[in-house]
């Protein structure tokens, strides 16, 4: 005996459509990292080095400090000035 409930156990998620691959997402995306590089480029000296122990080492703040000899709090100061100059990038796209 088939219960009418198996039918309805579907999910909304597996009726969805499959993501389709838009070239001309792929391309914001693209123009949109490659902007992020060259503002990552433009920021301050150890604000630049915060960011990039932080978003490509996976650094935690103890070990950012110690690299750039400075306190956790400045780590934390360049992270949130940097990040907010990049959002700043970002939002005039």
């Amino acid at each position: 005996m088939r219960d009418d409930d198996d039918d309805r156990a579907e999910t909304i998620l597996d009726r969805q459509p499959a993501p389709v691959n838009d070239p001309v997402d792929k391309l914001s995306r693209e123009e949109m990292l490659k902007a992020l590089g060259s503002a990552v480029d433009r920021l301050a000296p150890r604000q630049r080095a915060a960011v990039l122990l932080r978003v490509q080492e996976d650094m935690a703040t103890y070990d950012i400090a110690r690299v750039l000899k400075c306190s956790e709090a400045t780590v934390r100061v360049h992270l949130h000035r940097a990040l907010a100059t990049l959002k700043k990038t970002v939002e005039k796209r």
